[in-house]
Order: structure tokens, then sequence, then C-alpha cells
């Protein structure tokens, strides 16, 4: 199934009927087409044989100062980010399991075979949430945490404070509106602190703000300084994909291109 924005403007029917056809009739392999499952196995093979964890801060060296490591898994161009964009931007909720098990398979168990992970998503705008009926990252969050057992907790340390949206606006438009988008949830930090603050001090945990995507960072970067001021230290930042990447790797139509 093909996706495409147009102009970035909501199309409502053209979502809705989406949706109640994947309801009614087997879902369609996002990688091969073949009729059964949102991702096949023989395609989510592939794609955790070849999945890479990258880790860099991109064009945004001040989350070094935030963060002690961004991680993520993908690029929007590639059929990692183009599930992101679907399950976003159509709420097709069957892909959250498939991007959680992603998730989990290439890069989380390894982690909490390590330590505890405190991950907390990035809060969804209401406005966001009304038009899609859903929190996405909220649910993402918790789909990958069903997986971890009682390694790996969700904590919505961070909620939202105004109903921006940094779609289509600049950079310097983007960390203005990063700075009032989120607030901290001091009840729920003081919990994590008392629960948490000695095995976060000695490595044994870690907090993990998680986002679909990295852009510019702007608005994780703000959240994680806010968390830190909250006295939240050794944060780590983790996002399925990030911004574009020309001639990458992907997958159309059942063949594997470079």
């Amino acid at each position: 199934m093909v996706f495409s924005k147009e102009n970035g403007v909501k199309n409502t029917t053209k979502w809705a009927v989406s949706s109640v056809f994947d309801l009614l009739s087997p879902p369609l392999c996002r990688g091969c087409g073949v009729r059964g499952s949102y991702l096949c196995e023989c395609c989510k093979k592939y794609i955790l044989e070849h999945l890479r964890v990258r880790r860099d801060f991109g064009e945004a060296p001040e989350a070094r100062e935030v963060f002690y490591r961004v991680s993520y898994l993908g690029y929007r161009d590639e059929l990692l980010g183009e599930m992101v964009e679907e399950y976003k931007y159509r709420s097709i909720r069957g892909l959250a399991g498939v991007l959680a098990e992603i998730l989990w398979e290439g890069y989380l168990r390894s982690e909490t075979r390590k330590r505890k992970v405190i991950l907390v998503p990035f809060p969804t705008s209401r406005k966001h949430i009304r038009e899609r009926g859903m929190d996405h990252t909220l649910i993402l969050a918790r789909e990958i945490a069903k997986r971890a057992g009682g390694g790996m907790e969700v904590s919505r340390m961070l909620r939202r404070r105004k109903d921006t949206t940094q779609v289509g606006a600049s950079e310097e438009l983007r960390k203005k509106q990063a700075k009032e988008a989120t607030e901290v949830d001091e009840r729920e930090v003081r919990r994590v602190l008392e629960k948490y603050g000695r095995a976060l001090e000695k490595g044994k945990a870690r907090v993990v703000v998680f986002d679909d995507v990295w852009t510019t960072g702007a608005s994780m970067i703000e959240a994680g300084k806010k968390l830190r001021r909250a006295g939240v230290e050794r944060l780590e930042g983790l996002t399925v994909v990030r911004g574009r990447r020309q001639k990458s790797p992907t997958i159309y139509g059942g063949l594997f291109e470079a």
C-alpha cells in the first residue's frame, strides 16, 4: 500500500476509508505487498538482519549537553520511516506492534539485559490526539514495554503544555515552540527517582526519552533539559527514525533497492 501526504493537509475521508479497508480485509505487507500481515516474516527478517543502530547528534551539537547518547534505527525515506508515517498520520494501529517488534528485537532487548529502562514517551499534542484518535507515541511505548516484561517501565514524566505543531516550521521557530511545548510532571519524577534513584546512579537503570522521529532534535533537547533540571540524570534519547537520507536502502514492490 502506497502512502503519500498531499501538501501536509489532513484528508480525513481518505484516511478513514483506508483504515476501514485494513480492518475489513487482510492487511498487505508494507515491504513486499503479500497479503496477510502488515509486515511479513521475510521482510521483517530482512530489516532486522540489515538494521544498524546509529548514534550521533546530527546537526544538533547541543544534544551532547543533555543526552548521554541519541540512538535511532533508520531514516524517514526508508521503509521503516514510511511505516512510521503511515502509523502516525493514517492511524494504522496495527503498525504499532510491527514497529514495537523492530525496536525491541533490533535494539531494546539487548539494552534491558544490561539495565532497567524507564521509557518516557514524548507527549503528543491534544490536537493531534483528537485528529488521529490516538496518542501514537504512548501506544508505541506501551507496545514495546509488553515485550520487555519487567525489564522496562513506561513513565509519563513529560506532559504536553501547548498544542504547537512543528510540521513545516523553520528551525528557529521549532526551537521557540519546543521551549513551550512540554513540561515536567514533578510528582512522577519524584516517584521514579524514589524507586530507581540508586539504580540510576549505579548505571543499572536509564531514563530514555522516546519519540518517533528526530528532525532537528529541538523538542527532545528541550524536554531533556527540563528533566535534567528536575533531577533526572544520565538521559538517553531514542527515536525510530531521523530525517530523510537520499539514496538509502529501501524496499519497494518486493525488490530490495539501493
